[in-house]
């Protein structure tokens, strides 16, 4: 298995994204330290609490850096190819 580790700024505050089966938490982060960043879309499952929203959704705001590790995959959206990671390893910087 390919496992990718990175760290990074979020670009947006993240989002809670529920269906009928799961829910995640979805957010992009830009990579540090490049002249031309690389944004990769990231998502980390979530268990929810009837009612609640995770407390992890509070804390993933835009500029917030944070290390994350966890399988890479990618799509093609517009004729470009876009970056993304499932979550395994989330850790506010």
């Amino acid at each position: 298995m390919i496992n990718l580790t990175i760290t990074g700024n979020l670009g947006a505050d993240a989002k809670l994204v529920q269906t009928e089966k799961s829910a995640f938490i979805s957010f992009s982060v830009a990579e540090l330290g490049s002249d031309n960043p690389q944004w990769i879309e990231c998502t980390k499952n979530v268990t929810l609490k009837e009612g609640q929203e995770p407390k992890l959704l509070e804390l993933l705001k835009k500029g917030t850096t944070v290390y994350l590790s966890g399988r890479p995959h990618a799509k093609a959206y517009k004729e470009k190819g876009i970056l993304g990671l499932y979550v395994d390893v989330l850790e506010l910087v």
